[in-house]
């Protein structure tokens, strides 16, 4: 542990009442011999006497060693004039005072520590204004430097310009050369030509691709010819090669190999060019293959969206032949309504949303639209491309209603977990009051009421906490379907007996397996059957004649993908409020009799078995559910409610 220090050391002097200042004290000049040397003091205080004097100058000696900086006060003794001077020279001594406790000796102190901050300040500016000065010189070195590195770089520049310039003519000549050329042959023979007088070819040589290898390699033998090499490359990639020769005598220099790469490169943009004029029919044949593969459908249009041209998939769609399509209204063919089309004022793409309906069938397509000026033939054109986003609206849809189910069950999850042990609780006190009071019926009846009220609320806790999580650990195995219809009509039969309801089972005489958890199939299916119970118990109470019939059918369809299916004869669902029958923040029952959650836990449950829930309701005619581990189609003149929350 490190002992704790004061700026000021006060000797000889147990504590002065005059010094009000913080500081440490020391008796006499040996004790204070290990405190300088444990820290380093701003302001020493110390006496000045002729009999204490050889412990002064030690101890003076290794405050100079330990903190030089430090400045002395002495308090005046009886000393001799001589060894005053002494010890003046040997210590920053700021002044001498008569006596401890006088106000001379604090006013000092203060002095002396003003003298010292002041002098440690200077210290600190004199080494940033050392270390400024050291960088600067650096700079200044790395400044000469850069210079120096500068000249030469415009030296040689100056040098390459020179070069430049006296090849520039011979360059412009074989450029003009080569873009004359019609063919090869004829490149080559004008090359030569342009390039005799200033660097004494004799012939120049194009091969191209792996043709010319022989010839090169019989070239190569030949020793009556310099020979300068050089790829004929554009892009990245290499077309071929030139060479240029000349005779033996005049091999061809660093500059002139340097020179005739030049020339490669422009030969290699006329080859090129060539090689398009040749292959310009096959890129239209290919072009016209690739827009027909496109699999979106694309139409081109005139400014009046008149088709020129459409690929397969936009003739598929209409179910009619490319070749019948020129002409016609894009808009009004595809999407068979004559409405208004997007108004394109300049190039932008143009983004709209239009559902093509075809029968009973409905999909929506996304509509990029743009504008394309043809400055050739001076005729604009618009360009219309079709994406079908039908499905990928339908996931959208999907992920944002997962997101808020999940938010939804953190909620749930902390509400559920802070009522059940209250809720647990009261109903074990209820328990103890029932049994205390047996004799009194009144309060049994009370307590009763009571009971099922907190059973009734723990049971909306339990199925928030069903929403959050799994209720059932055990790992999946094979359940046959017909056990989880029965179980769950165990829980919903009493209750829809009591309210007058017919339940009708169908089942097959085999079994019918699937893999799953038992105890969560039957909530599930549980949660549909109380769907049901309550809608035409409903409908029961504003009807005294009507008589409520639930229908619980097990197919075992053809490949394997068995199906409940549960049938009431209630009200059905309306139309504005189906989209939002799976939402769990959504319920048209009354709070004090259900909590709203059966379809959502139901589908939750469901989706978890990789299987599905559809509802298809029919105004005023009942409502159908079906369950089943592959969607089935139930597309019938009636609202169809997918699994889409």
């Amino acid at each position: 542990m490190t002992d704790v220090h004061s700026s000021i050391l006060v000797i000889g002097h147990p504590k002065p009442q005059s010094i009000e200042l913080g500081a440490d004290f020391s008796p006499s000049l040996q004790h204070a011999k290990n405190k300088v040397l444990s820290a380093k003091y701003k302001v020493i205080v110390f006496p000045l006497s002729s009999k204490s004097f050889s412990e002064l100058v030690d101890l003076l000696h290794r405050v100079g060693q330990n903190s030089p900086e430090t400045i002395g006060i002495g308090v005046l003794g009886d000393i001799a004039f001589d060894q005053l001077q002494q010890v003046v020279n040997q210590t920053r001594t700021l002044r001498i005072c008569h006596s401890y406790e006088s106000g001379e000796l604090e006013a000092s102190i203060h002095k002396a520590l003003e003298t010292h901050a002041q002098q440690q300040q200077h210290t600190e500016l004199l080494q940033m204004a050392s270390e400024q000065n050291n960088k600067l010189i650096e700079l200044t070195k790395e400044l000469e430097v850069l210079m120096v590195r500068r000249e030469d770089k415009l030296h040689r520049s100056r040098e390459r310009t020179e070069v430049a310039s006296r090849k520039i003519a011979a360059l412009q000549k074989a450029l003009l050369a080569v873009h004359k050329a019609r063919s090869l042959a004829e490149m080559e023979r004008m090359l030569t030509e342009a390039l005799k007088e200033p660097l004494g070819l004799i012939w120049t040589r194009i091969f191209l691709g792996a043709e010319g290898q022989q010839v090169e390699e019989q070239l190569s033998r030949n020793n009556a010819f310099a020979i300068a090499k050089s790829p004929l490359g554009l892009g990245g990639a290499e077309l071929g090669r030139i060479w240029f020769a000349r005779p033996t005598k005049n091999n061809f220099k660093k500059e002139e190999r340097l020179f005739l790469q030049q020339i490669a490169e422009a030969v290699a943009l006329a080859v090129d060019r060539v090689s398009k004029l040749n292959q310009a029919e096959n890129l239209k044949q290919q072009w016209e293959a690739t827009f027909d593969a496109i699999s979106d459908p694309i139409a081109i249009a005139d400014t009046d969206w008149k088709i020129i041209r459409t690929n397969r998939s936009f003739a598929e769609a209409c179910h009619r032949p490319i070749t019948q399509l020129a002409g016609e209204d894009a808009f009004e063919t595809f999407f068979l309504t004559d409405e208004d089309r997007p108004q394109l004022k300049d190039q932008s793409i143009v983004q709209l949303q239009k559902t093509r309906t075809k029968g009973s069938e409905s999909r929506t397509f996304q509509v990029n639209c743009q504008k394309i000026i043809d400055r050739q033939h001076q005729g604009d054109v618009i360009l219309m491309m079709l994406r079908d986003i039908t499905d990928q609206q339908r996931m959208k849809r999907q992920l944002l209603e997962s997101a808020k189910m999940a938010e939804l069950g953190t909620i749930g999850s902390s509400i559920a977990h802070e009522l059940n042990n209250p809720l647990g609780g009261m109903i074990s006190f209820l328990q103890l009051l029932k049994m205390d009071g047996e004799n009194n019926a009144d309060i049994v009846d009370d307590i009763n009421n009571m009971e099922q009220a907190a059973q009734r609320c723990k049971e909306i806790v339990e199925n928030l906490l069903g929403f959050t999580r799994q209720q059932d650990n055990s790992e999946p195995r094979w359940i046959d379907l017909r056990d989880v219809i029965t179980q769950a009509l165990k829980i919903v039969e009493l209750q829809a007996r009591s309210q007058g309801v017919d339940v009708h089972v169908s089942v097959p005489d085999h079994p019918v397996e699937v893999e799953g958890q038992f105890n969560l199939l039957s909530q599930a299916l549980c949660n549909v059957l109380q769907n049901a119970n309550e809608a035409v118990a409903d409908q029961a109470e504003h009807d005294p004649r009507f008589v409520g019939q639930i229908e619980v059918r097990l197919d075992d369809a053809v490949q394997g993908h068995p199906a409940i299916t549960v049938t009431d004869n209630g009200p059905g669902i309306s139309s504005d409020i189906a989209p939002q029958i799976f939402n769990p923040l959504f319920t048209t029952k009354d709070s004090s009799k259900s909590s709203g959650l059966g379809l959502t836990l139901a589908y939750n449950i469901v989706r978890e078995h990789n299987g599905h829930i559809e509802i298809t309701s029919q105004p005023n005619g009942g409502t159908t559910a079906k369950i089943s581990f592959k969607r089935l189609d139930l597309s019938k003149p009636s609202q169809v409610f997918d699994s889409k929350i």
